[in-house]
């Protein structure tokens, strides 16, 4: 059958090269990392590694040696950025690194291969690199940026993102925009500059919450998957594939920031300029201390008139708005090594088969097969090496939900459920002998005083899922278990008991033989 050749677009240049050439750059890059015993790491910026403002306030503290912020914003980097997008207008950028990146980058850079990701612009994303990277011995010109979104085709994928998803890993704050890709390891938002969140958020899908879903929130790359067929660009090629088959991570790189849809960016651009525009005048950091230094005066006003006669000094005490204790990256080193250690596990024990054993291997045999051909038919699949991973932690749990998500979510697509679904737990809507966990976002719900008659039901708050979720642990219950009021625990229901065996005769069928419906 003949194949069409493939389109390949660069720099406002339009080539065009065969399959077998696109197919050849591919094999030739998976046999690099293959030999450098390397995967491929997409990181995502905001949030994931860094965080980013430009309230004028941070610049401000970071002179003022009397500020109580000025030691927490001491190793802050600030650049300008000029006629770069909308509302930017020559305004300063101020970059927190997540603490440990230095490190966390060196070590993580001799197991993958690195690739920044950011819906930011590409010179956003070139002074983070050079603040990051400034040798650009880390991550290159692998750098994927809004600007290349949508008119991402063949050479640009191929460049920034040289192998299929086998080998790719991805890390980010958010899930959703990869709809829970294999690939993906979700990390706790980093929020720094209190309240700020994602600088370019704008350029995403609106972020659900443990709350009400927002009308309009659909996320971009799930609208052009809907109403029929989609157009999506393949490693250079363009497909039409209907709803239902699965969209790959370099499709999903190139939808996720809108695509070609004109209209779409404009609101996107839109959006982004009043967020600039909410940071650059309202200084929503400057009043949030305000706040802080009104509640300090408030206790400090209590404390000198509950102690009149105290001969100590009242002299004021500011706290600090910004602190940064986080460890995040400390930890996510750890399961990087983890999938490195299993893929590559998995990839020699396939070697070793195909060498015709561990004794034959040792000798230096080898199959007639091409060496080349061998490796790359060998290769494992990261989409199946993670979720292994993942499920053994929370394998066998079966978990309800009480006051966590609002009445109407679809419980089974809700975030949460979708995240803990990729750890093997299973999400049930009512409670019975079957389940293990119920989380509970507050106190004297009805599932909670009902889940208190099932003994070995543990019901604990909804940090304890997140923490076993950000961990890759199975984390003891005792720390997280819900107090439950006295008057709300119920009469114990045993395996055995009357009140079980209605409960499975309803499920199964009335003892007329009518079967009930559901």
């Amino acid at each position: 059958m003949h194949r069409a050749p493939i389109q390949m677009a660069h720099d406002n240049t339009t080539l065009t090269v065969s399959e077998q050439e696109a197919t050849r750059v591919e094999e030739d890059a998976k046999r690099r990392l293959l030999a450098n015993r390397k995967l491929s790491l997409v990181v995502d910026l905001d949030q994931t590694i860094i965080h980013a403002t430009v309230d004028p306030t941070v610049g401000e503290w970071m002179q003022d040696k009397e500020n109580p912020n000025y030691q927490a914003l001491s190793d802050v980097r600030a650049f300008q950025l000029v006629d770069d997008g909308p509302g930017m207008r020559g305004c300063w950028y101020y970059v927190k690194l997540r603490p440990g990146l230095e490190s966390f980058l060196q070590n993580v850079s001799e197991m993958y291969e690195l690739h920044i990701y950011t819906m930011g612009t590409r010179s956003y994303a070139q002074h983070i690199a050079s603040i990051i990277d400034p040798d650009r011995k880390l991550f290159g010109d692998r750098i994927l940026s809004r600007d290349e979104s949508g008119s991402l085709v063949a050479k640009n994928l191929h460049r920034l993102f040289p192998v299929d998803t086998k080998m790719v890993v991805i890390i980010d704050d958010r899930g959703d925009v990869w709809r829970w890709n294999p690939n993906l390891i979700k990390v706790s938002p980093y929020d720094f500059f209190v309240g700020i969140g994602d600088i370019n958020s704008s350029f995403l899908p609106k972020k659900q919450e443990l709350g009400p879903p927002s009308k309009g929130s659909e996320k971009p790359a799930a609208k052009a998957a809907k109403g029929g067929l989609a157009e999506h660009h393949v490693n250079g090629a363009t497909a039409k594939r209907d709803d239902q088959t699965e969209v790959s991570t370099l499709e999903q790189l190139v939808t996720m920031g809108g695509g070609d849809n004109p209209r779409l960016l404009q609101e996107q651009s839109d959006a982004q300029e009043e967020t600039i525009m909410h940071q650059v005048e309202d200084r929503p950091l400057l009043q949030k201390q305000k706040e802080l230094d009104a509640e300090d005066d408030a206790a400090e006003s209590s404390d000198t008139s509950s102690s009149i006669d105290d001969s100590q000094d009242m002299s004021k005490h500011r706290h600090h708005l910004l602190e940064d204790n986080d460890r995040e990256l400390f930890d996510l080193e750890v399961r990087l090594e983890q999938v490195h250690r299993d893929f590559f596990d998995e990839y020699d024990r396939r070697r070793s088969r195909a060498l015709g054993g561990r004794v034959a291997a040792l000798r230096g045999e080898k199959t007639p097969s091409k060496e080349k051909d061998v490796d790359l038919k060998l290769v494992p699949d990261v989409k199946i090496i993670m979720p292994n991973m993942k499920h053994r932690i929370l394998g066998g749990v079966t978990l309800v939900f009480s006051g966590v998500l609002p009445l109407g979510t679809d419980t089974q697509n809700a975030d949460i459920s979708l995240w803990a679904k990729s750890f093997g737990a299973v999400i049930a809507s009512k409670i019975n002998m079957k389940t293990t966990h119920l989380v509970a976002g507050r106190n004297r719900t009805a599932k909670v005083r009902e889940a208190t008659r099932y003994p070995k039901v543990k019901i604990v708050t909804t940090q304890w899922l997140l923490d076993c979720l950000t961990q890759w642990k199975r984390l003891a219950e005792e720390p997280y278990l819900l107090p439950v009021h006295p008057d709300d625990r119920g009469e114990p229901i045993s395996p055995g008991s009357k009140e079980v065996g209605e409960r499975v005769a309803l499920i199964v069928g009335r003892g007329d033989g009518r079967l009930c419906s559901g």
